[in-house]
């Protein structure tokens, strides 16, 4: 009898046991992330992140975002760049203002 889901996709399609704690050969989070090590540079995810690193950028990328919520700032309509610094001024102390 071979196991199968509602699908009638059978296990092995399916992926096998999906690295099972009762499976020898199945690596855990541990070897998981003894892997990502060893790998280095060469690619996958990282071992972990640095909480405060990901807050700071979540919190520019979210400012920026409010910034794009001005069309001058989002569509740049201004010709010069001294022009579009002071639309971007403008459109911070705006927002700061609303804070």
């Amino acid at each position: 009898m071979k196991a199968s889901s509602g699908l009638g996709l059978t296990h092995a399609v399916m992926g096998g046991n999906g690295g099972s704690a009762h499976d020898p050969g199945a690596q855990g989070p541990t070897g998981q992330r003894a892997n990502r090590q060893r790998r280095g540079s060469k690619g996958g995810r990282p071992t972990g992140s640095d909480i405060e690193i990901y807050r700071r950028r979540n919190e520019v990328e979210r400012t920026i975002n409010r910034l794009k919520i001005f069309r001058a700032v989002a569509t740049r309509y201004d010709k010069r760049a001294y022009v579009f610094h002071g639309t971007v001024t403008v459109a911070s102390i705006r927002l700061w203002l609303r804070t």
